[in-house]
């Protein structure tokens, strides 16, 4: 695993979504170890790992309580993928307790990666059309 950091930002309109921002570089990088020959679309939205997305949060007297905080995370430096996303597996117990402080559990089907394993993930891009 390899550390980095990122910095939260929590949405204040519309549904409840909390990300981390991650260094667009480290995505980079990572989507330059992808064979050319695989059309890897982009994100439409610049790299970050997914804490809270459409979903009911029961403490809103926490909601943006973090906001800006800088957040050190674990990344795998191997590239996972399945039929339709590339992405990095990320670890980071404080992502689960900032989602315990919002009444949440901790991780939910969007945080989770495309496969379903236990971890947060930095998405790298899609196979859609």
């Amino acid at each position: 695993m390899i550390r980095s950091t990122g910095t939260l930002s929590y949405s204040t309109d519309g549904p409840h979504k909390l990300i981390v921002e991650v260094d667009p570089g480290l995505v980079g990088l990572y989507r330059a170890l992808v064979p050319p020959y695989v059309r890897l679309r982009r994100q439409r939205w610049p790299g970050h790992i997914t804490v809270v997305r459409d979903e009911p949060v029961q403490r809103l007297d926490r909601w943006g309580t973090r906001q800006g905080q800088e957040i050190e995370f674990e990344f795998d430096p191997i590239v996972a993928c399945d039929d339709t996303y590339y992405w990095l597996n990320v670890r980071c117990p404080m992502l689960a307790e900032i989602r315990r402080e919002l009444g949440l559990s901790d991780t939910s089907a969007l945080s989770r990666p495309p496969d379903g394993s236990d971890f947060f993930h930095i998405t790298l891009g899609n196979l859609k059309t």
